[in-house]
């Protein structure tokens, strides 16, 4: 098991998943939290603020971070495309990004706030030596900026790093971020989700919605792959629309753009997504 200890965060503690560690620490000017194996570990350093010296702690706060003037990794599996072995059907056909309404043309009543997601993968289809991270991008700067390494939100190592998951592993952040910010009745903006994926939109506006109904198989007839984060995902897409109906602001918007073609949200994104990656062997 897994025990995370905030030393500066909202609420300073220890935390017994990734998500509850992050709730406290996006968002936090200069948060600064490790993963440990040991409860009494992560305990001291949340009273002392540094690791002892037997500990088994991990990185630290480099988990979310900004990490300016970084240079995109060689070697990493481009979010682009998605594997079909998977059992995941064509994205051929999909509405393409013109369908999805910009941030600019939505109704003055109300703000959109615009996030970037991605994933990385050196190696990705490979059954071993593999590495995977995620980036999520909101703006210069910002404080929720994140650069995450899988093996540090994948408790169980039976979860095979993926470029695919990397991916769901960023949408995952993010609706938790927002989802948090509505139960802490701080949610002021709709957001708009921007990604040059399609298998992650589809995943969670397409397909999703025919995998329920088969439980949860794919169309070969085994349980989708990453279906953890796929249900988790479509549950927290679902709360956020209720909320966001109830305040006149339609469903959460997603916006595929084009990955690598000059779009600075998306290329910051791919370079916390790199960074995730290089972090990759940390928390083993």
């Amino acid at each position: 098991m897994a025990y995370y200890g905030v030393e500066r965060g909202f609420n300073p503690g220890v935390y017994y998943s990734w998500p509850a560690c992050r709730n406290q620490v996006n968002g936090f000017s200069r948060a600064n939290f490790r993963k440990f194996d040991n409860e009494d570990d992560a305990w001291f350093f949340v009273h002392n603020g540094y690791v002892r010296e037997d500990s088994d702690g991990y990185s630290s706060s480099d988990g979310v971070s900004n990490s300016d003037g970084y240079s995109n990794s060689d070697g990493y599996e481009s979010s682009d495309g998605y594997e079909s072995s998977d059992g995941y059907e064509s994205s051929d056909g999909y509405e393409s990004s013109d369908g999805y309404e910009s941030s600019d043309g939505c109704n003055d009543s109300y703000e959109v706030e615009v996030v970037y997601i991605d994933g990385a993968c050196r190696g990705n289809g490979n059954k071993y030596n593999t590495s995977a991270g995620y980036g999520v991008y909101y703006g210069h700067n910002d404080s929720r900026n994140a650069a995450v390494s899988l093996d540090f939100v994948d408790q169980d190592n039976n979860y095979r790093p993926t470029n695919q998951r990397a991916e769901l592993h960023a949408l995952n952040h993010v609706l938790l971020n927002i989802n948090s910010d509505i139960q802490n009745d701080e949610c002021y903006r709709k957001t708009e989700i921007r990604t040059d994926s399609m298998f992650v939109i589809n995943s969670i506006t397409n397909w999703c919605y025919k995998w329920c109904n088969n439980g949860w198989n794919n169309v070969k007839g085994d349980t989708v792959a990453n279906v953890d984060l796929i249900q988790e995902n479509f549950n927290l897409m679902n709360s956020i629309n209720e909320e966001y109906e109830d305040r006149g602001w339609g469903d959460i918007e997603f916006k595929h753009v084009r990955g690598h073609s000059g779009d600075y949200g998306n290329d910051e994104a791919d370079r916390l997504a790199n960074i995730g990656a290089d972090n990759y062997g940390q928390y083993l």
